[in-house]
């Protein structure tokens, strides 16, 4: 029998962040990950409204709908087993 690992995703905290705890969890697919409560917030905050996901390498993000304002929510263990747009917006 062949083990299927799940794939997990942890919260990106820039290094100058202090006392908070990194967000992590498994998933299996990838409407199960942005159907996370807390992925799924952060298309509710203040200038992401109508905004999208979007990858780039390993990091998860949300574009603002003018593709003028991004942030880096995470990291993903396996992103080629995420189907989510690749950022147009070059290199991290």
């Amino acid at each position: 029998m062949v083990k299927i690992e799940p794939n997990f995703f942890k919260q990106h905290l820039p290094t100058f962040c202090d006392g908070f705890e990194r967000r992590a969890f498994s998933f299996s697919t990838t409407k199960e990950l942005l159907n996370n409560p807390w992925i799924k917030g952060w298309l509710n905050e203040r200038g992401f409204e109508d905004g999208h996901y979007c990858m780039s390498k390993n990091c998860l993000m949300v574009e603002n709908k003018n593709e003028t304002r991004w942030w880096v929510i995470g990291y993903i263990k396996y992103p080629e087993k995420v189907d989510i747009p690749k950022w147009g917006g070059g290199l991290l």
